[in-house]
């Protein structure tokens, strides 16, 4: 143990933690761009861009020969290298507007039956979550879909929670692989409310934004205002539907240990 140790303390001596600072626009109206994520991919090292698109992040020079990803839902992903990125001196990150291709929407003709997925626990006897103030950090649960599923609402049982009011934002994916998530909303859901209760009932209604999914559907949600020292936990169990997390934008995905009280009203075809 004591030879590991050691050998860590002098990897990490080698190379220097330099933070790098920048400023993210619309490339076309030169506006800010909120809530950027920014991150090597997968190495869970990212942050999020705040409210005027002003980011810092920290990065050592070991992953100099890597590129960090800027992407925000409603734009074109951009990569620059880390290198490249430290040695600027002045200019703007710019991001330009994705173009947004409607997809056919195929209406399964039936009666719609209305059910619940997900985990409906209400304890604080076991908890999760944003246990801390990190930027990019986000989780959620895997709604297992085999046909047409229209969202409705999704409910989440908070067992704990010190903020005085919460600013966080919804994302949904489609899986596409093992630990592999595309994201699939057109426009970003910002979750912004007052905290009446150290424990409650958080209820997003999703029925406005017509979102209709075919496979397995991740929603989380994501922690992307720097609201101080504190935490927000969900009740918790053992056993129900798979839940996952990542530790900043851009990081790799994992699975809860725990299973968090997220729940979701649909409506399926019968």
């Amino acid at each position: 143990m004591l030879l590991i140790l050691f050998s860590t303390h002098i990897c990490q001596s080698i190379f220097s933690q330099e933070i790098i600072c920048g400023h993210v626009v619309d490339a076309e109206t030169h506006k800010a761009i909120e809530y950027v994520n920014i991150g090597v991919v997968g190495k869970n090292i990212g942050t999020v861009s705040d409210s005027n698109g002003y980011y810092s992040i920290s990065i050592s020079s070991q992953f100099d020969p890597d590129s960090i990803r800027f992407s925000c839902i409603g734009y074109e992903s951009r990569n620059i290298n880390i290198k490249n990125l430290r040695e600027r001196v002045s200019g703007d990150i710019l991001l330009s507007q994705a173009q947004v291709y409607l997809n056919e929407i195929i209406v399964t003709p039936g009666k719609y039956k209305e059910k619940v997925l997900g985990n409906t626990y209400r304890t604080n006897k076991i908890q999760a979550g944003f246990r801390e103030n990190n930027m990019g950090f986000e989780c959620g649960i895997l709604l297992p879909v085999k046909k047409q599923t229209i969202l409705e609402k999704l409910t989440c049982n908070i067992s704990e929670c010190t903020y005085d009011s919460i600013h966080y934002r919804l994302n949904v994916y489609k899986q596409t692989g093992k630990m592999l998530f595309e994201p699939i909303l057109k426009k970003p859901i910002y979750i912004k409310q007052k905290v009446l209760a150290k424990s409650m009932t958080l209820v997003i209604d999703l029925s406005e934004y017509n979102l209709i999914v075919r496979e397995n559907t991740l929603i989380t949600l994501e922690h992307i205002e720097d609201m101080g020292i504190g935490h927000l936990l969900f009740s918790g169990g053992l056993i129900g539907n798979t839940c996952y997390y990542r530790k900043t934008s851009q990081g790799k995905w994992e699975k809860t240990p725990l299973k968090l009280g997220f729940s979701v009203i649909v409506k399926t075809v019968e």
